[in-house]
């Protein structure tokens, strides 16, 4: 009988022992937040979800801390590689921009993409043969799990022979760490000035 309740001693304080380290291993929202923020101090963190104007997309869940910290580590590295931060155009000989993938070379139509690690922010616009400027709009392509983008304003410049454009917007970062999550955002501000089309 002695050894009976021996070995339940030992087994509970085992079993309070093991207890006392996981909760001494849980993350708080606290903890994650500030570990995001040391990542970049320009996140802005939502405190109260139903007075913002954000929209709600599906979370990326991360098993812990590291796969979190490459997420970010590559959205973060690819904004400052001058190379990959340069704007992407494929023009053919006529400069006409090349439509990926279809073949099709459109006269006009400005395509600027930026890549951000897992996705692209994309800038699309055309312009006629007068350099006159019409449908901007920015949007996100490519992994967008966990990512969504709202522009907040856009403006074309004529400046013959040029045109130049500047866009703004919001990148939300919807993720779950170890079951917990947040939700973040990003203001980016982008602009160019391209020759219009035939110069």
């Amino acid at each position: 009988m002695k050894r009976i309740i021996f070995i339940l001693v030992i087994s509970l304080s085992l079993l309070s022992c093991d207890s006392d380290f996981k909760e001494e291993s849980l993350l708080t929202k606290e903890q994650l937040e500030t570990f995001i923020k040391n990542k970049n101090p320009n996140y802005v963190f939502h405190k109260n979800l139903a007075k913002s104007n954000t929209k709600l997309v599906e979370p990326i869940h991360f098993n812990n801390l590291l796969e979190l910290d490459n997420f970010i580590n590559e959205i973060e590295e690819s904004k400052s590689n001058a190379e990959e931060g340069k704007h992407l155009l494929t023009y053919d000989n006529d400069n006409e921009l090349f439509n990926g993938g279809s073949g099709a070379n459109i006269p006009g139509l400005f395509r600027i993409q930026r890549w951000r690690g897992f996705y692209y922010h994309n800038t699309t616009f055309f312009v006629d043969e007068s350099c006159n400027g019409t449908q901007l709009k920015s949007f996100l392509s490519g992994f967008t799990l966990g990512v969504s983008y709202s522009e907040n304003s856009s403006k074309l410049t004529k400046n013959y022979p040029h045109i130049s454009y500047t866009v703004s917007g919001v990148i939300d970062y919807s993720i779950v760490v170890q079951g917990i999550g947040t939700y973040y955002s990003e203001y980016v501000n982008y602009s160019g000035t391209h020759d219009c089309p035939g110069i």
